[in-house]
């Protein structure tokens, strides 16, 4: 599935798709679907809301990071001093188990949030597609009603148009939550080995060595996230762009 796009068409705002909606109101003669636009611009910009948060999340994580790369930074100096006590490693390790989840409680949340709202989304969409091929069925018998099987294309196209928006939107949430996902597996792994250092139950040299192993995959996760959130983002945008350009051209047989 795809969208085919007008160069032309720039970024449009909120206030501009729904001054057009409005516009057309008159023409469509259909509340439900001028409803469901609304619905869909709405949870977009939920969408597009839960990637701000990614990124927000994204900085913490880089933060972290650094905090990790100091302490092996001080560890390396330490084990070559032959200095047993890791005094700087160990703060260093403190100050990241202070600095706590890059990925918070408010931030799953929203993707909660987001993810339950697009797949209800698309139920509605389903929904309402059932009862357009129905109505297609019925004109098709009574083949005079032209306008009224014109009108029902033409809304058909709409939902198609916010179907593929939607469909890619849960696509690319659900490769964000893999991505979180890996990100955590990694987080969960900092944070134990830094308990166990800290508590001297296992060696600092060891835990060390575990951290330095599990940080070689972690950037790799940091800049596939960072590039889900960016693509999400910008197929939201696409798809309202197409979806701006639907509503403004007359339909068929006008």
């Amino acid at each position: 599935m795809s969208f085919k796009l007008d160069d032309s068409v720039m970024e449009i705002n909120e206030a501009e798709v729904k001054a057009v909606l409005n516009s057309k109101r008159c023409i469509w003669k259909n509340k439900t679907l001028v409803k469901l636009v609304e619905d869909f611009l709405e949870t977009n910009m939920e969408t597009l809301d839960l990637c701000d948060s990614v990124m927000t999340c994204l900085k913490r994580v880089r933060e972290t990071r650094l905090l990790i790369l100091e302490a092996l930074h001080h560890f390396d100096d330490e084990d070559r001093a032959n200095e047993s006590s890791y005094e700087k490693t160990l703060d260093n390790l403190k100050n990241f188990k202070a600095a706590g989840d890059p990925f918070t409680q408010d931030f799953f949340r929203i993707f909660n949030f987001v993810y339950r709202r697009q797949i209800a989304f698309l139920e509605k969409l389903r929904r309402k597609k059932l009862k357009l091929f129905k109505l297609l069925d019925l004109t098709r018998v009574y083949f005079l009603l032209k306008n009224i099987r014109n009108s029902v294309n033409a809304q058909k196209e709409v939902i198609h148009i916010m179907e593929i928006g939607s469909y890619k939107a849960m696509q690319d949430i659900q490769k964000i939550r893999t991505c979180v996902y890996r990100l955590e597996i990694g987080f969960e792994s900092f944070m134990m080995n830094t308990d166990f250092a800290i508590s001297s139950e296992v060696p600092v040299r060891i835990v060390m060595d575990h951290i330095k192993r599990t940080l070689t995959s972690f950037p790799k996760n940091v800049d596939e996230l960072g590039m889900m959130a960016n693509l999400c983002t910008a197929n939201i945008q696409k798809a309202r762009r197409v979806l701006f350009q639907r509503i403004i051209r007359p339909p068929r047989g006008n």
